[in-house]
């Protein structure tokens, strides 16, 4: 995969979710190194936020104009959200990898289940979820998989640690 040398080439219809996918991966060799604890990557969807209100001239307008009339309908508050991602990370349904019963969060009630992880297991400790904590689609995970089985996770970890070294350099003792 040369997407990490070739990022220029990104379609921008497509960056969103390459970047999505590098995230997810990242954070799934992250999750490998520490098993007892959940990795959770979510998609928040639509949030009322004001993140366009600094854009300027004409197309801030227009952006302004159609979130005011489409957004209502659509995004969901700030609070809810909020919500949410509370429960993500304090529930029982996205337990780490190596649970030990008592680090496996809220005590789930009995219709809700153990979320499926971003490999297809059940409870495996990293998660792809959208706004509502609903699991990747089998779609993504076949994607992420093709990832895997081509070797992008390494290379993804391999650049992010060159990346960290770039910046923060080495530390002497």
């Amino acid at each position: 995969m040369n997407g990490l040398k070739d990022a220029s080439i990104i379609p921008l219809t497509k960056a969103r979710g390459h970047a999505a996918s590098l995230v997810t991966i990242g954070m799934e060799k992250l999750a490998a190194t520490a098993p007892d604890v959940t990795f959770i990557h979510t998609f928040p969807g639509p949030v009322t936020s004001g993140i366009g209100r600094e854009i300027q001239g004409i197309l801030g307008v227009v952006i302004r104009a159609v979130s005011n009339i489409v957004g209502p309908l659509l995004n969901i508050p700030q609070a809810e959200s909020g919500a949410y991602h509370l429960f993500f990370a304090t529930s029982a349904k996205y337990p780490p990898k190596h649970s030990t019963g008592s680090q496996g969060g809220v005590l789930l009630e009995d219709d809700v289940e153990i979320a499926r992880g971003i490999d297809g297991k059940t409870g495996s400790g990293m998660y792809c979820i959208d706004e509502r904590g609903e699991s990747a689609t089998p779609k993504v995970e076949e994607l992420l998989q093709g990832f895997r089985d081509e070797g992008v996770a390494d290379e993804v970890w391999k650049h992010t640690q060159e990346e960290w070294q770039r910046i923060v350099g080495t530390r002497k003792a």
